[in-house]
């Protein structure tokens, strides 16, 4: 959970310390663009996009083809991923689970483990 006057700083962190720690962390399990493709908001996505398919019962807007409708089921989900995600506007639930960038097509694909050992086996090498 976040303190409202500190976010998720831990107490005796300054932002920098706590900024530079966090990236330490990543870098040493290989979670890097370059190492192997993730990074930690990416993660954060797909997770957001996971937790509205396990709330509504079906995959995130952003992973289907077709519109959904605006059901209440969709309604509570959304608000659900917003609340869980410490957004302030539901309107920012938009960019985690339904809106594509402008000049993209289809739809965006899911991470599977075969993805996640592949990266893996990339950085080994």
């Amino acid at each position: 959970m976040s303190n409202p006057s500190t976010g998720t700083i831990p107490p005796g962190y300054t932002n920098q310390q706590w900024r530079e720690h966090y990236y330490y962390v990543l870098r040493k399990h290989g979670l890097t663009q370059s190492g192997n493709g993730v990074t930690s908001h990416g993660l954060r996505y797909q997770f957001l996009q996971q937790m509205y398919a396990a709330l509504a019962g079906e995959p995130a807007p952003i992973k289907r083809a077709e519109e959904c409708g605006p059901s209440e089921l969709h309604r509570e989900a959304w608000q659900r991923v917003g609340m869980i995600a410490g957004l302030s506007a539901a309107t920012k639930v938009n960019v985690y689970i339904a809106v594509r960038r402008a000049g993209t097509r289809g739809v965006a694909r899911s991470l599977t483990p075969k993805d996640a050992e592949q990266a893996m086996s990339k950085r080994a090498e």
